[in-house]
């Protein structure tokens, strides 16, 4: 197994990172490149999916420079990426128009026609999905009826994953994690749904072939051998969506839930069988192994909503580690000052995607602590609501494993135990995404033999463990409580 070096690509939605993983359980070497947002309006969010290749290719050779292993000794990769986001190309992989991302929810018109045709609960009940603006079908709709030439000439909808796997092998496939996040997916056949394809006129020939996560693609291709520097023996394996990816990457199991504080905060629990919430509260998707599915609570704009108040902060220069101090000084409960992080809408549980954000509760003592740790403690109520729910579903999650940007505070982890009554467990790396594709590459290429035996590496990683405090816990409940009726009130308004 020494020298059989394993590399990992996690595309993010705003940073793309690389990471080389040594099978014995650690990483050995890291590097990332921010990105942006293409276009960011009223309710348009694109990409440049040229860029997706562009800085892979960079961080690629960016990590073959820091580490000066020989290119022999990578012997395979897989990808994570962010899923929803898509981009249509011609045969050649060349993106025809600017890729759509998840945050974009410009195709309302096209939900509306989606549940003409389809009712809202047979559509969850085919999809584990209620239809949202922010899934690629309706954007697929919106494309096909103001960019019917873009149609035309489309050979394939590609996701980022899948747009990376085609870079690199020029073989179109996705996976199961990527594929069902679509609205798209048979989520009981596993497999592109016959009966969405033939409702909506959407070739099923321009979709991407769907494999299972740590499926070979096969070898790398010459051109992407020669832009990447790679060996042209690495194997390329099929990845997965980020989430799902980190997911593996920090150790999911029954009974531990994990949370991703990132761009999008996301709350995932294990189950052996499709879980289809009657109440159609929280989305259900495949997982990256066989016969095991997760279920996902979304906020879309966590921890996007710190970024956005520090931008509108700007002019003062606070860094977010200034921010997170100034929270630290201000009371328990922000002088219950609520922040309500629906930037882009609620998303899970509510899903009411022309409810606002807002804050409640200001007066003229509130401070700019008050408001850091109003956002910090109003995403970790939300996290609280989308748990109870994940429990009543699947049993009780007795510990939470925290990764992303969020992880590196430990002050914002003590609110998320503090307010959800959980063990917290902040992962010191925040590569998770990166370690779990690197884990389906070693799978998929037999480094590893089995599941078990690559996730028994990271025993190797660690984590910084957060306890709930008592005194605290029970000041956030009656917080909580208030929380709740304003929310209510906010909901409906909408």
């Amino acid at each position: 197994m020494k020298g059989n070096f394993l590399l990992g690509i996690d595309l993010g939605t705003t940073v793309c990172k690389a990471g080389m993983w040594d099978p014995e359980g650690k990483l050995i070497a890291y590097t990332h490149i921010n990105y942006g947002l293409l276009k960011k309006e009223k309710e348009v969010v694109e990409q440049n999916a040229s860029q997706w290749w562009d800085l892979t290719v960079k961080v690629i050779k960016q990590l073959i420079r820091k580490t000066n292993i020989n290119k022999n000794s990578i012997k395979a990769l897989s990808i994570s990426s962010q899923g929803i986001s898509f981009v249509p190309v011609d045969e050649e992989i060349n993106p025809l128009y600017s890729a759509i991302n998840w945050l974009d929810i410009r195709a309302k018109k096209e939900v509306e026609l989606i549940l003409r045709k389809i009712s809202f609960s047979k559509l969850f009940a085919l999809t584990g999905k209620r239809a949202h603006p922010s899934y690629t079908l309706p954007k697929i709709l919106w494309l096909m009826r103001e960019k019917p030439k873009i149609l035309d000439k489309t050979y394939k909808f590609l996701m980022p994953q899948d747009f990376l796997i085609a870079k690199f092998t020029g073989k179109c496939f996705t996976d199961h994690t990527m594929a069902a996040g679509t609205l798209m997916y048979d989520i009981n056949n596993l497999n592109w749904s016959e009966e969405i394809m033939k409702q909506f006129d959407i070739p099923a020939e321009k979709l991407p072939l769907i494999k299972w996560a740590t499926s070979p693609v096969g070898a790398i291709s010459d051109q992407a051998v020669r832009e990447t520097g790679l060996s042209p023996n690495t194997l390329i394996i099929v990845g997965g969506q980020d989430q799902k990816c980190a997911a593996l990457g920090i150790g999911l199991a029954k009974g531990i839930a994990t949370l991703s504080l990132g761009t999008a905060v996301a709350l995932i629990v294990l189950g052996d069988r499709p879980i289809i919430d009657k109440q159609m509260r929280i989305p259900c998707f495949p997982y990256l192994l066989k016969n095991n599915w997760v279920l996902e609570g979304v906020i879309s704009t966590g921890g996007e909503s710190l970024r956005w108040l520090r931008q509108i902060l700007n002019d003062t220069g606070y860094s977010y580690e200034k921010l997170i101090d100034l929270a630290k000084k201000a009371p328990l409960g922000a002088k219950e000052t609520f922040f309500f992080p629906h930037l882009s809408g609620a998303t899970s549980p509510h899903w009411k995607n022309k409810t606002k954000g807002a804050f409640y509760g200001l007066s003229l003592s509130t401070s700019i602590g008050d408001l850091v740790r109003s956002l910090l403690e109003g995403v970790a109520f939300q996290i609280k609501e989308n748990l109870e729910i994940l429990e009543e579903l699947t049993g009780e999650v007795k510990e939470i494993r925290v990764f992303g940007g969020g992880a590196r505070s430990k002050f914002w982890g003590e609110i998320v135990a503090n307010i959800t009554g959980k063990t917290v467990y902040l992962l010191s790396l925040k590569e998770a995404a990166v370690i779990g594709a690197c884990l389906l590459a070693g799978i998929g290429s037999k480094v590893y033999k089995n599941y078990e035996e690559a996730t028994k590496s990271l025993e190797n990683l660690s984590y910084i463990k957060v306890e709930p405090d008592v005194y605290a816990q029970r000041r956030y409940q009656k917080l909580y409580s208030n929380y709740r009726k304003i929310e209510e009130k906010i909901l409906d308004m909408a």
